[in-house]
């Protein structure tokens, strides 16, 4: 609680905004294991056979998605954030993440890619991305990926999800929006929604599904989606998230399903005693 209040606090007073203060979940650190896995050779070829996309780095760095071989510091940041959510979504037995912010232009498609990222260079882990914003998709022209229809499409039954899904690497599939969609919480309500995501899950058996779902503050699109989803993460930015909203937006979250914790994006300042130069993302 004390941390993210903190460090609010101190990029706040950089720009010589005035101070606040909030509450906050707070997340474990550790490696997962390797999931084990039964009739791997079929599952392979399921994976192996959805069409891959070659990303390109100068696009990626463009817009503030790192790899390893990138920015090192940027995309360590990010690999512990990656640990931290994967080891306590193990913990409890989770598997279906959703990312939210309470108000837009938080950074939280920016962090969904970055977890994609970080998760594709984890080989013994695979990962769905869903791009639930239809309203405002971002993730394919942030990635620089053109997508065959929308998440819309697949939820609904009307394209097949292999024909659809991108790979990135050999253990990221990623479902993305070629345009907008209109009124995406009468697709969330619909019973073949719920039916579609259990059924991607049980024929591709990721890790983790990781669903970067609107503003909580913007409709009710996330809202609707979250029966769906074992946890949240909320991604607070350290410019202008005020606590007021975070609470808010945490107990909102809470009525429906689990706060995995809160992300302090666009925090200009490190740790010096820590050893890493974050200016990305530090969890809480």
């Amino acid at each position: 609680m004390e941390k993210l209040q903190a460090a609010l606090e101190k990029a706040r007073e950089r720009r010589g905004d005035a101070p606040v203060s909030s509450g906050i979940v707070e997340s474990d650190a550790a490696a997962p294991s390797a999931p084990r896995e039964r009739g791997a050779s079929t599952l392979d070829q399921r994976w192996a056979a959805l069409e891959e996309f070659q990303t390109d780095p100068a696009h990626l760095i463009k817009n503030r998605v790192f790899s390893a071989g990138s920015k090192q510091s940027e995309a360590a940041s990010f690999d512990v954030l990656r640990t931290k959510a994967l080891k306590q979504m193990e913990k409890n037995g989770w598997r279906r993440l959703a990312v939210t912010s309470a108000n837009s232009g938080a950074g939280k498609s920016t962090v969904c890619c970055n977890l994609a990222s970080s998760i594709a260079r984890q080989r013994s882990i695979r990962a769905i991305l869903m791009d639930l914003d239809m309203r405002r998709p971002a993730l394919a022209d942030i990635l620089g990926v053109k997508p065959t229809g929308t998440v819309a499409d697949v939820l609904n039954g009307s394209l097949p999800f292999e024909q659809h899904a991108r790979r990135l690497g050999p253990n990221v599939a990623l479902s993305l929006n070629a345009h907008r969609v209109k009124d995406p919480s009468d697709v969330f309500l619909n019973t073949s929604t719920t039916e579609t995501v259990n059924r991607i899950e049980a024929e591709y058996k990721p890790s983790i599904m990781l669903f970067d779902v609107p503003p909580m503050f913007v409709n009710d699109d996330a809202a609707a989606f979250f029966t769906n989803v074992d946890c949240v993460l909320i991604v607070a930015d350290a410019e202008r998230s005020k606590v007021a909203d975070l609470d808010r937006c945490e107990k909102e979250v809470a009525d429906h399903t689990n706060v995995l914790g809160m992300v302090l994006n666009k925090c200009r300042h490190s740790d010096e005693g820590y050893g890493y130069g974050y200016n990305s993302g530090e969890a809480y």
